[in-house]
Formats: C-alpha cells, structure tokens, sequence
C-alpha cells in the first residue's frame, strides 16, 4: 500500500500549490473549491483502492497453485540402514552351506586319490591311473559279459539234459501232451515265462502232478519229471 500513499502524497502538494494565487489566477468562491476538492480525492482514492483490490486477487489463484503444487522434495536415503542390508547380505552368503557334491566315482578309487601326499611323484601318478583304468575294465567287462555267462551257462544245460524224444518209453508214456505257445526269455529268473496248453507258467511253476518247469531257456524248456530233467525245444 506505499505506492497509494506516496499518490496521495503527490496530489495532497499539487492542491497546494494550486491553491497559492498568482497573476493570471482566477478569483473563485472559495466555497466552490472546498467542496470539489473532497469529492476528486474521494474518487481518486477509490480508483487505487480497486486497482489494489483487482491487484491481490490475481496475486491469490498463484499461491494457492503453489501451496496445493509444491515442489516434490529429494528422497531420504538412510545410508546406515543400506550399510546395514549390504552387512547382513554378506553374513547369508557366508553362512551358505555348498551343495553337498555326489561322489560318482569309485569309492576305493577317491580313498586312494585322497590318501595320496599333496606333491606325490611321477611314478605314483602312474601307478594310480594304471589301477583306476583297471579296475574300469573289471567293472565294464563283468556287466558285459554277465548276460553272455548266463546264456552259456543256459546253453550248456541244454546240452546236458536230454531231449524228452530220448527218454525211456515208459516215461514218455506217463507224460501228458506238452505244447508250447508262448515263450519269453530274461537275464532275470522271475520275469521268464511260458506257455504251456494254454497256461501261463514261471520258472519253478507246475504244469501237472509230478511235472514242473526246473528252467525256462533262450531255446525251450527244461522239466522235471519225478526227478528226471529232459528239455522241450520251443521253436
């Protein structure tokens, strides 16, 4: 409001100094002059009073803009609590335990690896891989040729055991009709089966009274007949 202040100032000293007589001033009722003088003030002072008020309205919208808009401030960061976190992640990485490693090897073979000194010589490095590539030979040899021992041994009973066209007659006539349909050879004993008139049979399983099946093999059967062993052929 200094500005209104200083405007009035300023009109109050022009009154003044029109109101000091010269030459060329023209005489007046000086009731006249007293009661325009008021009126022109009261009118100037109304124009500043309005301009101050139109001036502080549009002043207004813009703090409000600014009070509902403030600037978005920078984010705190605790740097003792992200000291903290890093700490703490590092104690759970060290705490981790490593995955237990599964030992694929053979277990003589890493007893004598892990019995070896820490600088062991040429010779015993030597000596070590000669032993390791003998024991994988033993162990790859006997798995193949366990199915091949086993069928020898199938053949060789075959061979052994008599034809049941060799038997005595009377045996032979004491024996039913044997026909063989079905036929499925295994390494393992207890998935071998037969079929035999129709029937379904294991190996050890009887076919009737006083006859079983002793062994099924790749080729036939081998029975037994009140202790008498003779082969049937299957195809």
């Amino acid at each position: 409001m200094s500005f209104i202040l200083d405007a009035l100032k300023n009109l109050e000293e022009k009154h003044q100094k029109a109101a000091l007589p010269n030459l060329m001033t023209i005489h007046t009722d000086s009731r006249i002059e007293q009661g325009k003088r008021p009126l022109l003030t009261y009118l100037l002072v109304a124009v500043l009073l309005i301009n101050a008020g139109i001036f502080a309205v549009w002043l207004r919208p813009q703090q409000k803009e600014n009070i509902e808009n403030p600037v978005p401030s920078a984010p705190i960061i605790d740097e003792t609590a992200t000291k903290k976190d890093a700490l703490h992640e590092q104690e759970v990485v060290k705490a981790t335990p490593a995955p237990n490693i599964a030992i694929t090897e053979n277990r003589k073979v890493a007893i004598e690896t892990s019995s070896l000194p820490i600088n062991p010589s040429p010779e015993e490095i030597i000596a070590l891989k000669n032993e390791m590539a003998k024991e994988h030979l033993l162990i790859n040899t006997s798995a193949s040729f366990k199915p091949a021992l086993e069928e020898e041994s199938s053949s060789a009973a075959e061979r052994t055991v008599p034809d049941m066209s060799q038997l005595p007659i009377s045996i032979r006539n004491a024996l039913p009709d044997l026909t063989i349909t079905g036929h499925i050879y295994s390494n393992d004993p207890m998935s071998r089966i037969v079929n035999i008139n129709g029937n379904v049979i294991h190996e050890g399983g009887t076919v009737t009274t006083g006859l079983k099946v002793n062994e099924i093999t790749m080729s036939g059967v081998i029975f037994d007949y009140e202790g008498t062993l003779f082969s049937v052929r299957a195809f």
